[in-house]
């Protein structure tokens, strides 16, 4: 199961279980899906999540790129990508890259 049917797996959990709306609310904190076959540049990667980049691996080898400086630019806790990276707390805006997407 690739990162994104895990999300949506979760997802359709938590939203089954809330009654009153959505269940998560990240004021504007974003999980970019890269869609392009080749990886992005250091420098894509630094425009979508607004800072210096960190590298979080998941256990299906997908990774998560992440504002390294997030907590201490005061950026929010991102649920979705948190959901993601499991048992890693994220903040601020990601990017996942899949397979041929992948950092080596």
């Amino acid at each position: 199961m690739n990162s994104l049917d895990y999300l949506n797996m979760v997802l359709d959990k938590v939203d089954k279980a809330a009654q009153d709306g959505p269940p998560f609310e990240d004021r504007g904190l974003e999980v970019t899906y890269w869609h392009k076959d080749t990886p992005p540049t250091l420098e894509d990667a630094q425009d979508i999540v607004g800072g210096y980049v960190e590298v979080v691996r998941l256990p299906d080898g997908d990774q998560l790129l992440v504002n390294e400086d997030a907590i201490s630019q005061g950026l929010g806790i991102n649920r979705y990508a948190s959901i993601i990276a499991h048992p890693h707390r994220i903040y601020g805006d990601a990017l996942v890259l899949t397979k041929s997407q992948r950092w080596k």
